[in-house]
């Protein structure tokens, strides 16, 4: 079990952490303990081994590790394989009695050791103030265009039209209908540029029937990561708090991880368009038997038209044009019928769950 949680403040008091946890139930009490706590974003693996994919792009400011085998010998191996990644303050979690490890933690290099029962979100701040310093962030230029922005150089290469063709289908509808339209300077400026990253990216995705970078070449991790820099960096820009939880394991029932990525991207991007400045939004996604399940959590209303999006036409308002095509797109790239898409109320917060079968 991995999972990620990243809150959307902005980035400058945001402490980043690394939880590695082989119990997937203490995993999920961690998330729970969070709950999409401001200014505090953690990620949960396994195991070590592959800790460092977890690292970047900005390095950690805490790292939480369990005591797997509680002896001096396992801790400071411990200490090595995160060294060999981050030199970021390490705190060693126990089931047990945290002063019968405390001196060989500090001894092996950990900076505090925390007991598992009782911890609270409270407890735990008190901790990682003491024992980190946050480190300032600053966004990297054009993160937020990068949510939808695909950088790719075109191929030669044939597109196959049967894979394609609905999606392409749709952007030449949407060329027509702006056409059409009274849509202003800006506006029409925006769809045009959403319409030419949307075209670059189902080549990116779609050419030939398998290319390398949607067959699952680049890792789950590393995939990840780039949506959640993207996605919080729109949030930032839009003054959202967006709380953001996928788990590796979302992505077991998914036969092409680089198309689910890029709906999920055009999700979010309709999703920040509709949010306004200050609304808190938590987006997750969770394992299905075939494909994934989203959950969006609001509590505003989620101002996401479907109906409309199913349709493949563009709104009377030329203001909701851009997220009504972000929304048209990813539901054909994330393969969601109408019958896929429940609304529901859950303690004054409003639900929308969105099962995909890409």
């Amino acid at each position: 079990m991995k999972y990620l949680v990243a809150s959307g403040q902005k980035t400058g008091g945001c402490m980043i952490g690394h939880y590695v946890e082989d119990n997937a139930l203490d995993a999920f009490s961690m998330m729970g303990l969070l709950n999409g706590e401001a200014n505090l974003a953690m990620t949960t693996s396994t195991s070590l081994r592959d800790f460092a994919e977890w690292v970047g792009p900005n390095d950690l400011d805490f790292v939480l590790l369990d005591i797997y085998r509680p002896d001096a010998a396992s801790m400071e191996s411990d200490v090595k394989k995160v060294r060999a990644a981050s030199i970021a303050p390490i705190i060693f979690v126990t089931g047990d009695d945290a002063k019968y490890y405390r001196e060989d933690a500090v001894l092996a290099g950990a900076q505090a050791v925390i007991e598992k029962n009782g911890l609270t979100i409270t407890s735990l701040k008190d901790v990682l103030r003491n024992v980190t310093n946050p480190k300032p962030r600053h966004l990297m230029p054009g993160a937020a265009e990068s949510l939808i922005d695909v950088s790719v150089d075109p191929s030669k290469e044939p597109v196959n039209p049967r894979k394609v063709g609905v999606a392409f289908d749709y952007l030449d509808l949407v060329q027509r209908g702006l056409a059409d339209s009274d849509a202003d300077e800006e506006t029409m400026k925006a769809c045009l540029s959403l319409l030419a990253s949307a075209s670059k990216g189902l080549q990116l995705y779609f050419r030939n029937d398998e290319i390398a970078s949607s067959s699952g070449s680049e890792s789950i991790p590393s995939l990840i990561r780039s949506t959640q820099e993207s996605a919080l960096a729109a949030a930032a820009k839009r003054s959202v708090d967006l709380v953001f939880q996928i788990g590796v394991d979302a992505f077991d029932g998914v036969q092409n991880n680089g198309q689910v990525q890029l709906g999920i991207r055009y999700l979010l991007y309709a999703l920040l368009l509709s949010s306004d400045k200050g609304n808190s939004v938590t987006f997750a996604g969770l394992p299905a038997r075939d494909g994934m399940r989203l959950r969006i959590t609001s509590k505003a209303l989620i101002e996401l038209d479907f109906e409309q999006a199913h349709e493949r036409i563009l709104p009377g308002s030329s203001s909701k044009f851009e997220r009504s095509i972000a929304l048209t797109l990813s539901i054909l790239l994330l393969n969601v019928s109408s019958a896929d898409i429940s609304e529901l109320t859950h303690s004054s917060s409003n639900v929308l769950m969105i099962d995909c079968h890409s």
